[in-house]
């Protein structure tokens, strides 16, 4: 079953299901003080017959709002130019699907009018693979709206049936468009010999004339994803591949067996999207380019899980901080709401402000006056009843001291860091051996939120401290400057878990001590 990819690639809604939009449909972006016109639409299938609801969506050019059609076909646009486009469905006897069809029309709106959208110009959407015993078994279609700003908001999406008896997609089709606001997106999927294969073709500023693809082994890369247990809350849930594309955010399910695992298919050279869905707390996803004739490992579920990006940002005395990032994958991005957050901002004694959410809340304060400011973030897992919580990365700290000045005061990010442990060596439920020795690298964050770099000061000490007993004592190691990360040599007990602390103060004054507990077992 095809799911939604958990990465979020564009502004603008995406139309969920085979095409068909109830009349309940939400319209997005609408303003009733806004004079809108009336669009009927015509949806004519590949037999020459006017498909009875009418269905379609509708993307504007220069903004965000995506409108959906009524039962009858119509909508209601503001004045603009808009992408409109439909999945139109023909029946046979029976009412059995003989095929999909995707439709597009491109028209400035600047009064009522009617828009057909007939089927029968659609060309054959088809792929080939140069694989002996490959068959196709799931495809996808996808027009977009290429928005002035660089942004790519999927208007309309065609693909299988699924839960109407069908065991394999229908014939699709699409009607040839050019114009410099589309974009076409087909991904399909093949069963082989010896495992799966994705592959994906894009068209900018239309959609083609003969949308025909085809593939050979020489144009595949060698994808293996690997899962590693013992940091995803609830159990790994399921994985799924997809185009890394803007252009098309759904995509197919992959089945790694066992929990702890590796999985090898083969997938189309360029961008793709490799996800781990997790329905109690989160995703992780894997975005990467893929080069022909290359192989590759994704892995998933490694220690150490902690913060990943997101660093507080001062904009017109507040001071913001979203804690969405504090568990997160370290080779991959992700999400995890699986967590209460207690943060607290403090000037010297005084609290300014003391607050206590999930990690999909958002932490704002004012501040009143330039000065030496202390917050401290305080994850601590706490998943949903009946869901098991993960035995490592259990509570992970962030305390920040930050100089706020006048100018950080208005805009900018504080000049503090973010940690990444990456221990080397631990086997698949991300153990050391006991008694062992294990290298660890420590990457820091200094990039910033949202491209806004902070004021960047060199560095003064970074120290690296570990816990063999739950934070209860601590130890703190020599640590050794490499190219781009320091290392430190950790001594494992004979059992338990390893809890890792880093603290790092620049020559300003400003610091970081960043706590995760129970970061990687031994056993």
């Amino acid at each position: 079953m095809r799911r939604q990819l958990a990465i979020i690639f564009a502004v603008g809604a995406v139309i969920l299901g085979s095409g068909v939009i109830s009349a309940a449909a939400a319209v997005t972006g609408s303003d009733s003080r806004v004079h809108t016109y009336r669009v009927q639409v015509i949806d004519i299938d590949r037999d020459g017959r006017t498909v009875d609801d009418g269905a379609a969506a509708a993307q504007v050019i220069g903004g965000v709002g995506q409108y959906f059609t009524n039962q009858a076909g119509v909508l209601r646009l503001p004045a603009g130019t808009w992408v409109i486009s439909a999945d139109i469905e023909t029946m046979g006897s029976g009412d059995q699907f003989v095929s999909q069809t995707l439709a597009t029309a491109v028209r400035a709106v600047r009064s009522s009018l009617t828009i057909t959208l007939d089927a029968r110009s659609g060309k054959a959407v088809t792929s080939a693979l140069a694989v002996p015993g490959a068959v196709e078994q799931d495809r996808t279609g996808t027009v977009c709206a290429t928005l002035p700003d660089g942004y790519v908001a999927p208007v309309m999406w065609a693909g299988p049936l699924y839960g109407y008896g069908l065991s394999h997609p229908v014939p699709l089709y699409a009607v040839p468009v050019t114009s410099k606001y589309l974009q076409f997106n087909y991904a399909t999927q093949f069963a082989g010999p010896v495992g799966m294969y994705y592959v994906n073709a894009e068209a900018d500023g239309r959609v083609p004339a003969a949308p025909k693809y085809s593939f050979s082994p020489s144009d595949l890369a060698k994808v293996t994803v690997e899962q590693k247990t013992g940091t995803t809350v609830g159990g790994p849930g399921g994985w799924q591949i997809g185009p890394g594309s803007s252009c098309n955010d759904y995509g197919f399910d992959l089945d790694p067996g066992d929990t702890a695992s590796r999985l090898t298919q083969y997938v189309s050279a360029g961008k793709w999207a490799v996800s781990l869905l997790n329905a109690d707390c989160g995703s992780d996803t894997w975005l990467r380019s893929y080069a022909r004739g290359h192989s590759y490992l994704d892995v998933f579920g490694a220690a150490v899980r902690g913060p990943i990006y997101e660093l507080p940002i001062a904009e017109q005395n507040h001071l913001y901080f979203e804690p969405v990032g504090l568990l997160g994958d370290p080779n991959q991005s992700g999400i995890s709401d699986c967590a209460t957050v207690s943060t607290t901002l403090k000037s010297g004694t005084t609290i300014v402000k003391r607050s206590s959410t999930r990690t999909m809340a958002q932490f704002s304060a004012r501040i009143r006056h330039t000065g030496w400011y202390d917050l401290t973030v305080d994850a601590t897992q706490r998943p949903p009843a009946g869901v098991a919580a993960a035995p490592l990365s259990t509570r992970v700290v962030l305390s920040w001291h930050a100089y706020i000045g006048r100018q950080l005061l208005q805009y900018g990010t504080l000049p503090v860091t973010l940690a990444r442990f990456e221990p080397q060596g631990l086997d698949m439920a991300n153990d050391a051996a006991p008694g062992g020795h294990t290298v660890t690298r420590m990457y820091l964050n200094r990039i910033g939120t949202f491209g806004i770099r902070p004021v960047l000061h060199a560095l003064r000490t970074v120290k690296i401290a570990v816990s063999v007993d739950d934070g209860r004592t601590w130890r703190e190691l020599p640590v050794t400057r490499k190219r781009g990360y320091w290392a430190v040599v950790i001594p494992d007990p004979v059992h338990g878990y390893v809890s890792l602390r880093s603290t790092v103060t620049d020559v300003r004054g400003n610091s970081t001590v960043e706590t995760i507990y129970r970061a990687y077992g031994v056993s």
